[in-house]
């Protein structure tokens, strides 16, 4: 049993997968995560670094080799679908743009020829900008194109199949990062998202908890204490909720469903939803939870109230145990029988049936009341209970649902986008791909305008930073210009000492590479470092090697 309690921590470690009661919390925290991914990052860099200069890839294109190690740290993202996700995006614009370059070089067009470069290469940036959807898709291209048009002017020989050698270094990083991300500490989207939930489910049965308790209090004071508590959880939950949309669309290149069958094996048997279901399981709860809330924000506290919780407090209190008893069941790794749950489930169902019925006879004692002594019930004081109740009951109803097995579920059809709506123009991603036109047009002059070439000698590196300093805003713009001045500074004045203390030799200046990565790496994953940090471990990259 030890050896498999040691093996089970080993493996949840190691796939990054956290269970909510888990006792050493400390295994999956944040700061073990971004470790994780740095070590990921350095593992990259070195496959890809010894795939490049210790085999025979070395000989066939040597000026071009270091792209493989640079696409490899470049592409590598925080989880496995990310980094998926950017590779496909790279590949499926790399590939078109490598097939027409390579046409474009083989007839002639734009060797040695300014204006006709300019031209193919203002054309081929719209095609990047138009289809890449984000700023950091468009950059690997972009530097590719930058590559190339400056080669093909400049250079007098050129092998006719110079686009498809770049295209073959910046495949096969691609292909090692992607590798590496699976194999090495891979941290899957599909995992986070299983985390994300479970944390939330527990914080939504904590919240509903206490607004319940803070609507069977008698005095307006200690309901607000309780709904202040209450106000807090919403605030994690909300936090944790704010980035679930982002994550599912990149769990889509992720085995989800294989994942969710490995992992919650003890699980499966009392719930078995997919990532799309169980956002919306946890979005549903959290807008009727605070409903809930907003409802006994504007409660009155008087007799109506007083009488109405003296009479539904025992079942109401007994349909939040059970609830309780649900939710930690199906968040918590120990595995019970369905058997067992299925109890919990009826307890539940007949809890919300007698607070059902309990309402209903308190509802007609009351109006009884009123007719008789004529007496007037203000219609505030019952709408607001009754729509508190009412979200009591679809919570109940919800979890019910949820956690029944045994129906076949229907797979919704994705509806097919019309030849019209095909055609209709995206002004967002025009405007987008027309921005990026007029900067590669405003770089290439560094590079392709004879006059300029001589009075810039390493014109290329202007016209690839422009390549890698997109925003999809202005202040965007400026912000990543700052960021990689900064992260370029660092990058550089590292890249001096490698040279002054290894100078040229490949090997010793791989080690003087691993621990800068290794730092970089873990300053890559907080939120304002991203880019700074990218930059200031692909800079010695570009120079050393």
């Amino acid at each position: 049993m030890g050896w498999l309690r040691v093996f089970a921590l080993v493996r949840r470690f190691y796939f990054n997968y956290n269970y909510v009661d888990s006792n050493l919390p400390y295994i999956h925290s944040l700061f073990f995560r971004r470790v994780q991914f740095s070590i990921r990052l350095v593992i990259a860099f070195l496959v890809s670094g010894f795939l490049a200069y210790g085999s025979p890839l070395k000989n066939q294109v040597s000026q071009l080799i270091f792209l493989i190690p640079l696409a490899s740290v470049l592409v590598i993202q925080d989880t496995v679908g990310l980094t998926v996700a950017a590779a496909f995006q790279m590949l499926t614009t790399l590939v078109p743009v490598s097939i027409f370059l390579f046409i474009v070089q083989k007839i002639g067009l734009g060797y040695h020829d300014y204006l006709a470069a300019e031209i193919i290469l203002l054309i081929v940036s719209f095609f990047i900008g138009f289809v890449g959807s984000q700023a950091q898709s468009r950059k690997i291209p972009l530097v590719m194109c930058a590559v190339f048009f400056a080669t093909i002017v400049n250079q007098p020989i050129i092998p006719s199949t110079l686009i498809f050698q770049i295209f073959e270094e910046f495949a096969i990083g691609i292909c090692v990062s992607v590798l590496v991300s699976l194999i090495i500490f891979p941290a899957f989207v599909t995992m986070d998202i299983e985390n994300r939930v479970n944390y939330i489910l527990l914080n939504l049965g904590e919240m509903h908890r206490l607004i319940v308790q803070s609507f069977l209090h008698q005095d307006q004071i200690d309901a607000q204490v309780l709904l202040t508590q209450a106000s807090t959880i919403e605030q994690m939950v909300f936090e944790a909720m704010s980035s679930l949309q982002t994550k599912l669309a990149f769990a889509r290149f992720e085995p989800s469903r294989l994942l969710q069958r490995i992992f919650n094996l003890k699980r499966k048997n009392i719930i078995d939803l997919t990532l799309s279901e169980q956002e919306n399981l946890v979005t549903s709860l959290f807008l009727y939870v605070r409903s809930m809330q907003s409802m006994v924000k504007q409660c009155h506290f008087n007799e109506y109230h007083t009488d109405l919780t003296r009479d539904v407090r025992e079942s109401l209190l007994n349909l939040c145990s059970c609830q309780s008893i649900i939710i930690n069941n199906i968040t918590k790794h120990t595995s019970i029988t369905k058997g067992e749950f299925m109890y919990y489930v009826s307890d539940l169902y007949q809890a919300h049936q007698k607070l059902s019925k309990t309402y209903r006879d308190t509802g007609f004692h009351r109006l009884e009341y009123a007719v008789i002594s004529g007496t007037t019930i203000k219609s505030e004081d019952y709408l607001g209970h009754s729509f508190f109740l009412f979200q009591i009951h679809t919570i109940a109803k919800l979890l019910i649902s949820v956690t029944t097995t045994d129906k076949k579920k229907v797979v919704e059809k994705k509806r097919k986008t019309s030849l019209k709506e095909r055609l209709i123009p995206k002004w967002s991603r025009i405007l987008v791909a027309l921005k990026t036109t007029i900067i590669m047009g405003v770089g290439s002059i560094f590079v392709m305008v004879p006059s300029l070439v001589t009075t810039f000698e390493n014109g290329q590196w202007i016209f690839i930073a422009l390549c890698m300093t997109q925003g999809d805003t202005v202040g965007g713009a400026f912000t990543t210009m700052r960021m990689r001045l900064f992260g370029t500074l660092l990058g550089a004045m590292w890249s001096y000492i490698t040279y002054l203390a290894v100078g040229e030799q490949i090997y010793p200046t791989f080690g003087m590479l691993v621990p800068w990565i290794l730092f970089f790496g873990y300053i890559r994953s907080l939120p304002n470092w991203t880019y700074t940090a990218l930059v200031a471990i692909f800079t010695p990259i570009l120079i050393n090697l």
